[in-house]
């Protein structure tokens, strides 16, 4: 009878511990990107419009690799009204539109992060055409064309360059691996996907 107490008691143990363990646990987007669902501590802080300055695309900026190296010292930031209004404005200049075709970011879509080591800011937003916005404006938003894939150095222009699917491949391409690790977006290409 006391070994059946003993053994009991065991199993007891063993289970609070996996429900401990399994409590404490957080998953991240099946997907693999963004666009499913957002982190907290990359989450919007509000969803202000503004102004801003455009850049270049990353691949046509000297210094500046489509596929950039790692580095440690990589900080999760929260996003800004103002960073928000930034990368909404690059995006929009980049594509050649005006703001009255962008309805903001998709929600729990956008992401920041700096690099302390190589004084760089990275971040990735998805945005929303406007109701208002022509046919053409919104068609051109379909296929991973409403991603921004932004770079920009200490305090110069923040760079863009547009996204596409899947999203795993130009994500990969785009950021150095430990920024996706602090994002915590995969970077394990789905089933059949060749990146």
């Amino acid at each position: 009878m006391a070994t059946f107490h003993a053994s009991w008691r065991g199993l007891a143990g063993a289970g609070l511990l996996a429900a401990v363990t399994m409590t404490g646990c957080s998953g991240s987007p099946a997907s693999g990107g963004p666009g499913a669902a957002g982190h907290p501590s990359s989450r919007p802080a509000s969803t202000a419009p503004g102004t801003a300055s455009a850049g270049l695309s990353p691949s046509s900026t000297p210094g500046l690799s489509a596929s950039p190296t790692e580095s440690t010292g990589i900080e999760n930031l929260l996003v800004s009204s103002a960073v928000r209004s930034q990368l909404t404005a690059t995006f929009e200049a980049l594509k050649k539109i005006s703001a009255s075709d962008v309805s903001g970011t998709v929600p729990d879509s956008v992401y920041y992060a700096y690099d302390e080591v190589t004084k760089t800011y990275w971040a990735l937003a998805r945005f929303l055409p406007s109701r208002t916005a022509p046919l053409d404006v919104v068609v051109d938003f379909q296929d991973g064309a409403n991603m921004g894939l932004f770079t920009k150095i200490g305090s110069g222009p923040w760079q863009v360059q547009l996204g596409g699917e899947p999203a795993v491949c130009v994500e990969k391409r785009f950021f150095p691996k430990a920024v996706l690790a602090v994002w915590a977006i995969s970077t394990s290409s789905p089933p059949g996907v060749n990146c």
